[in-house]
């Protein structure tokens, strides 16, 4: 008897820890790849690094020069990119199909809509924008598996998590928590040593936590489809 994948708090999390674990391979490439990156501009004193502080967006600190910004815009470019592929494998690794043709310049318009929307909710007294990554969390699946454009995926997600609101809330809360005292315990672990060992752990922990949560992204999407006609005729 099949093992039933269920949408709630456990099955999130659950399925999250499922991709990592079956591309973790490529997981472990991204995390080397970005941190790895990151280290090198944190050694040249080109960018700062704090733990835990997921950096998939354009963060940029101009108090380092144009260099130093010009260097962490390529980070997030790189991270954004890297990311697109990475959960190209996620979806490949369950089976799903993934669109073809131009769909990382799909998952750039898809990403600069969502921040819009990110900023505009947070602006409107921080709830709104909750609710939007909430109800946009599986966006990307939509988008990257070829099924939707890029309004169109937004509009499929907002539909297809209506009713699971609080459980994608406080499964990706449980996330961040986690994934924060694990950062916390390490970086105290390495502040023993020196706090430049604490920027390099915490260059790779950004990396790392950036390739969980897309992951989260693909499961939430993933669950909200599979096994589902119902909801995938819906949105055809």
């Amino acid at each position: 008897m099949e093992d039933q994948r269920v949408l709630d708090i456990g099955g999130i999390l659950s399925e999250t820890a499922n991709l990592v674990s079956a591309c973790a391979r490529e997981v472990a490439l991204f995390t080397f790849l970005i941190g790895g990156v990151t280290g090198l501009g944190i050694a040249l004193t080109l960018t700062g690094s704090s733990i835990m502080q997921f950096e998939m967006g354009m963060a940029t600190d101009y108090s380092r020069g144009a260099m130093g910004a010009a260097f962490d815009i390529f980070v997030s470019l790189l991270s954004f990119v890297a990311g697109f592929f990475l959960m190209r494998r996620y979806l490949e690794a369950n089976g799903r199909p993934v669109g073809t043709g131009d769909r990382l310049w799909s998952y750039v318009g898809l990403a600069i809509l969502s921040v819009l929307g990110y900023i505009a909710g947070l602006i409107l007294l921080i709830v709104p924008g909750i609710i939007l990554m909430v109800r946009w969390s599986a966006a990307s699946g939509f988008l990257i598996s070829g099924e939707k454009g890029i309004t169109e995926s937004l509009g499929a997600s907002f539909e297809a998590t209506k009713g699971n609101s609080w459980q994608i809330f406080f499964a990706g809360l449980i996330l961040l928590l986690g994934l924060g005292i694990i950062g916390a315990v390490l970086g105290g672990v390495f502040g023993v040593l020196s706090l430049t060992a604490v920027a390099y752990l915490s260059a790779f922990l950004e990396a790392f936590s950036n390739a969980i949560s897309l992951a989260f992204g693909i499961a939430v999407y993933l669950l909200l489809t599979d096994g589902n006609e119902e909801v995938r005729d819906v949105f055809s």
